[in-house]
């Protein structure tokens, strides 16, 4: 048996060409193999079958009936002579050898490369087998790499690659390489879930296949893993407000093939800001602060609202003004950290705070009483919810609410300075702005038992009890005239001078609180001033049973005079408005003390008395007669008259001389006369006060002659009678027309007048012989001139006030005026006067006279004030 012939390191191409000779040649020659058959055929060895009896022309070796040829070539084609009975032709190719170092060089979703190394021996090319699903696959190549494309990402293939011999038919022994293609690259990545230290990915899954999902990122420079069979994955654990790249990516169910990763940049929540707090508030703006969140954040965002209109504003640092807000509105505002993506932001902090209510404006008190103060305001700009009125009463602090611009602040005390702050409060019954203040007193209270203490013709003092409650001092006022006047004190008691006597005034006491403005109501005292004393009190007739009395006008004011005297024990008084009284029903010489007081128009306030002290005259002697008569004397005797009288005054006259002899007994003797003269004897009472006598009663007698029975004759007067009803017939301003009564003897009258200040006193005295009898004296007047005209000095609806000249040639004091109108009846000193309470449009007739001494007038001036329109 030949060895076979090997074609190892002929060509490929030869050796194809060489087999096609052989086999024709074996046909050819006849190179037939009936018998032998092949068993196995290896790399290196073929197994003949039955042929242990057979040789080759190699070495071989016999086993069992088989014949085994060794040490042949991998891959090589033979042609075999085996020598038994016969020559047998065996033609045969080895196996190749396997491929060595098979590799993946490079894995797609749809493709896997593959790479090894030629096989020992030869081999003609290389058949790359897999299964697509259930579908056998292949691919040749006469390369030692190949690219499998076509295949399913994600699924898993074991690829054989045998090596082939040039027979196209013999193979080496597969070796196969399982391999997973790469998975697709995950579709659809999201962030389905953001917190402060995780983030929630979803994903839809690749095309093809795979077994799992692995997620890769960094938490700062260590790389962090985590797998998952789902389409969605947590990832916990993180860091706040940092940025994560997430890769991820399919992974065969080798758990090595992984595909392309898909990424994603995410930053997590910043965490919460922690401590947002507000650090100031205006009408206009809130200022917030916060303390920066665990882990990371860029920037920080709030948000509000102004109206329905969002706001934001962006800070890099942990506090912020929030400006342009409107007063008393809420505000909720919402705090955010944001990542440096300046997108994601961390969940919000909420703080809702409202602005400061504007201020109030206007405020202003409407009303004061002692235990209440009621105030108004404005309301101020922007929103408030209410308002709180605060203040203290004392040490205490007190306050009331209101949703109204006004509020009645009661329970106060009186005359206390309050400082009432009024501020408008937010709807959250906490937020308020700035107070408003407005200091105020109450009003004191009146004061009470307000009296006149003491009253004299120029003052008034005042007294009262201090009112409930507080008060700084007393305003007292009153008018002169029109006049407005005050004076204030910080006592109880005024005294108040500079009056006018006897004139009416209306003092108003009201205390004052500190700020020297609220006062309390006041308390009227309606008081006449004490009429001044009445001057020149005189007696201008006496009588035994009356005493008439005239005097001048006193100063200043006065409605009538009192005139008070006793009768016995028993008071009596008699007024007058006129300067002068008759006080009749008098007991004849008695002495009376007269008393005349002005009084003035309440009708009890009355000036200081003037007294007056006389006696009436006493009455007549009654039978006066002659008891004994002598050369050198005569004797009388008479009856005392009525009434009293303390001694008796005898009269007569020796030749011009007057003598006068008294005596406190009803008779008398005189003596030292010379005999045979007519003497004329007048015995008159005279009362205790030595100077009052009545109406002497005469005796006419001679006394006797030395020789009796010589008569001498002596013509003798006897006392005339004295003038009586003296009356003043006519008077002008410069003269007077007197008259009186004849009486008696009288053969002539002596007229006397004296020219005090204010009026004539007129004395008539008759005149019979040596004889006067002097009459009482009579006060008379000459009418004064009358005022120059009237004006107007201001005129009202409801007043006229008018003025004049006074009358000339007259001096001031001889006279007053009285201003008439057809209801009205004034009094005044002045050359002016106020007619007050008079009917709007209607005409009034004023006159003015001048009123003299004795109620002397002349009136030639009036005025007739026009209608008002």
């Amino acid at each position: 048996m030949r060895r076979p012939q090997s074609t190892e390191g002929v060509s490929l191409k030869t050796v194809l060409v060489m087999l096609v000779f052989l086999k024709v040649s074996r046909e050819v020659s006849g190179c037939t193999n009936d018998v032998l058959k092949i068993g196995n055929i290896s790399t290196s060895e073929i197994t003949i079958l039955g042929a242990s009896n057979c040789t080759d022309l190699n070495s071989s070796t016999p086993v069992g009936n088989d014949l085994i040829v060794r040490d042949l070539q991998p891959g090589t084609s033979y042609n075999l002579t085996v020598n038994c009975s016969h020559e047998y032709c065996i033609q045969f190719t080895t196996r190749p050898d396997v491929i060595r170092n098979l590799s993946v060089t490079l894995i797609t979703t749809t493709s896997v490369s593959l790479n090894w190394t030629e096989p020992q021996g030869n081999s003609s090319f290389y058949r790359v087998e897999w299964d697509e699903g259930a579908v056998p696959m292949n691919k040749t190549t006469n390369r030692t790499s190949v690219d499998i494309t076509g295949l399913t990402a994600g699924v898993q293939y074991v690829f054989s690659v045998v090596a082939v011999a040039a027979d196209s038919e013999t193979a080496g022994d597969p070796v196969s390489k399982t391999q997973y293609t790469r998975p697709d690259v995950i579709r659809n990545l999201s962030v389905t879930q953001i917190s402060t230290t995780s983030v929630s990915l979803s994903w839809a899954e690749p095309q093809g296949n795979s077994l799992f999902y692995k997620v890769d990122w960094d938490v700062g420079t260590v790389p962090m893993t985590k797998t998952t069979n789902r389409t969605s994955v947590d990832i916990t654990g993180l860091t706040a407000g940092v940025q994560y790249v997430f890769s991820v990516v399919a992974v065969a169910a080798d758990s090595h093939t992984a595909g392309d990763s898909v990424n994603k940049t995410q930053y997590t929540r910043p965490d919460v800001i922690r401590n947002l707090s507000v650090t100031q508030i205006t009408t206009t703006s809130v200022s917030l602060n916060w303390t920066e969140p665990q882990g990371n954040s860029s920037f920080y965002r709030v948000e509000w609202y102004e109206g329905t209109v969002p706001m934001d504003k962006t800070t890099n640092r942990t506090s912020v003004d929030i400006t342009g807000l409107t007063a008393g509105v809420q505000y909720v505002f919402s705090v955010v950290a944001v990542a440096a993506d300046s997108q994601i932001a961390g969940n919000s902090v909420n703080k809702t705070q409202y602005t400061r209510p504007d201020v109030i404006r206007n405020l202003s008190v409407t009303q004061i009483t002692t235990t209440s103060v009621s105030l108004n305001w404005t309301e101020p700009q922007g929103n408030s919810s209410f308002y709180r009125v605060e203040w203290y009463e004392g040490t205490v602090p007190m306050d009331k609410t209101t949703n109204r611009t006004s509020v009645d602040i009661t329970g106060l005390t009186a005359g206390v300075q309050y400082v009432f702050s009024v501020v408008a409060v937010a709807a959250d019954s906490q937020i308020a702005g700035n107070s408003v203040n407005k200091t105020q007193y109450t009003r004191p209270d009146v004061i009470r038992n307000l009296s006149v203490t003491q009253i004299s013709t120029t003052s008034v003092s005042l007294s009262w009890a201090e009112p409930q409650g507080n008060s700084s001092f007393y305003r007292v006022d009153w008018d002169v005239g029109t006049v407005p006047m005050t004076k204030t004190t910080n006592r109880t008691s005024v005294d108040i001078t500079g009056l006018t006597a006897g004139v009416q005034y209306v003092f108003s006491v009201v205390a004052v609180a500190a700020d020297s403005e609220t006062t309390g109501d006041s308390v009227n005292k309606t008081q006449y001033t004490r009429p001044d004393v009445i001057r020149n009190l005189s007696v201008t007739q006496i009588t035994t049973t009356s005493v008439s009395l005239s005097w001048t006008v006193p100063q200043g004011n006065n409605s009538f005079y009192n005139v008070e005297w006793d009768v016995d024990t028993v008071p009596m008084n008699k007024t007058t408005n006129r300067t002068s009284v008759d006080i009749t029903g008098l007991t004849a010489g008695v002495q009376y003390v007269f008393s005349v007081v002005a009084v003035a128009a309440d009708s009890e306030t009355a000036g200081d008395s003037v007294n007056k002290r006389q006696y009436t005259r006493p009455d007549v002697i009654r039978k006066l007669s002659v008891t004994q008569i002598s050369t050198t004397s005569v004797s009388l005797r008479w009856a005392e008259p009525q009434g009293n009288s303390l001694f008796y005054r005898v009269d007569w006259d020796v030749g011009t001389v007057p003598m006068t002899k008294t005596t406190n007994r009803t008779s008398v003797d005189i003596t030292g006369l010379t005999a045979g003269v007519q003497y004329v004897f007048s015995v008159v009472a005279v009362a205790a006060d030595s100077e009052t006598t009545g109406d002497s009663v005469n005796k006419t007698q001679y006394t006797n002659s030395q020789t009796a029975g010589d008569s001498v004759n002596k013509t003798q007067y006897t006392r005339p009678e004295k003038a009586v009803n003296v009356t003043q017939t006519r008077q002008t301003n410069h003269s007077l027309d007197v008259a009186w009564s004849l009486q008696g003897n009288a053969t002539s009258y002596e007229l006397y007048w004296t020219e005090p200040r204010d009026n004539v006193h007129i004395i008539v005295t008759a005149v019979a012989g040596p004889f006067k009898s002097t009459s009482d004296t009579f006060p008379f007047a000459t009418n004064p001139n009358p005022p120059e005209a009237i004006k107007v000095q201001e005129q009202t609806t409801s007043s006229i006030k008018i003025s004049w000249d006074g009358p000339l040639d007259m001096d001031p004091g001889q006279y007053n005026f009285t201003v008439l109108l057809s209801d009205l009846q004034l009094v005044t000193a002045h050359n002016w006067a106020l007619v007050g309470n008079r009917t709007s449009g209607t005409q009034y007739n004023i006159s003015v006279a001048t009123v003299g001494p004795l109620d002397t007038r002349a009136c030639q001036s009036r005025y007739k004030p026009p209608p008002d329109p």
